[in-house]
């Protein structure tokens, strides 16, 4: 049993994609997607909270065609409240949420400054599943990477609005570097 690593989501997601739109939020997920995948209906953005919000509207746009949203839990909290509209408007919309239990972009920039002791990083404790089903979106927990495969399947196929938390270890990727 293999714990979930932010690369087993991406590669995931581009496989089971198909011809869906992918959008994607800031972070270590971003640049994993980029250098992995040069499909033309994939946008890229640096806001924060930004690609629920593009996610939804292309979902709204296109009703007939899937769109996928990844995103970290630091991010899904700007806008969580939109999946409210995307169920009762049965939007074809998977929300995949890669949960470190913070703000993992800014983890990484704050070690790059040398900054110690942020608060409000973390976001521990925040179920995202529940979140979901609360707001009327179908909704399942990855835990395993050998999960990840058959909820997407379900997520991608679910006739209307849904969302996918993937756990991964909260470890601090390196995202910023100084140049030397």
């Amino acid at each position: 049993m293999r714990t979930v690593q932010r690369a087993d989501v991406v590669d995931a997601v581009i496989a089971e994609r198909d011809d869906a739109t992918l959008v994607v939020s800031p972070g270590a997920s971003s640049g994993l997607v980029f250098a992995k995948d040069q499909h033309p209906a994939t946008i890229h953005n640096m806001e924060l909270g930004y690609a629920t919000a593009v996610a939804y509207g292309i979902a709204l746009g296109r009703p007939r065609r899937r769109t996928v949203c990844l995103i970290g839990d630091g991010s899904a909290m700007y806008s969580i409240q939109a999946l409210w509209t995307a169920a009762q408007r049965k939007l074809p919309l998977t929300v995949v949420v890669i949960n470190n239990a913070g703000y993992g972009a800014m983890r990484s920039f704050s070690q790059v400054m040398q900054v110690r002791n942020v608060p409000g990083l973390d976001l521990p404790g925040i179920d995202f599943v529940q979140i979901a089903q609360g707001l009327g979106c179908d909704a399942v927990r990855v835990g395993k990477a050998s999960e990840l495969a058959p909820a997407l399947t379900r997520g991608l196929a679910h006739d209307g609005a849904s969302l996918i938390e993937v756990m991964v270890d909260s470890a601090v990727p390196l995202l910023y570097a100084k140049k030397s």
